[in-house]
């Protein structure tokens, strides 16, 4: 069951993490990425919780968070992504699988 969770929360992280809050003019380049340090927050949340219960949970949540990740990366039909090439696609691949792993690997949890 957590390895179902793990695959939901990639997936809807991977589309709350194009969200960013555009403070003041929206013709300053200035924005804050909320939805990138949401869609982390929830990964390793998911994780977390799992591993609460068991290492092993724990382990499952992680391998369906990425599972759902290589899903979505795949691409659809038509060949559009929903992760785009850019800085906040590439900031939420590195930023939520290393935040990910290393939470199911090194998070303190019952044995």
């Amino acid at each position: 069951m957590s390895a179902v969770g793990g695959f939901v929360v990639a997936v809807l992280a991977c589309v709350d993490s194009r969200m960013v809050w555009r403070p003041g003019d929206p013709d300053q380049s200035t924005t804050l990425p909320w939805g990138l340090l949401l869609g982390v927050a929830a990964s390793v949340s998911v994780v977390l919780l799992a591993r609460a219960v068991s290492r092993q949970n724990g382990f499952a949540a992680a391998g369906g968070w990425v599972v759902g990740l290589l899903g979505v990366l795949v691409g659809g039909r038509s060949g559009s992504y929903l992760i785009a090439s850019d800085g906040l696609g590439y900031g939420f691949l590195v930023a939520a699988s290393t935040a990910t792993v290393v939470s199911a690997a090194w998070a303190p949890g019952r044995r």
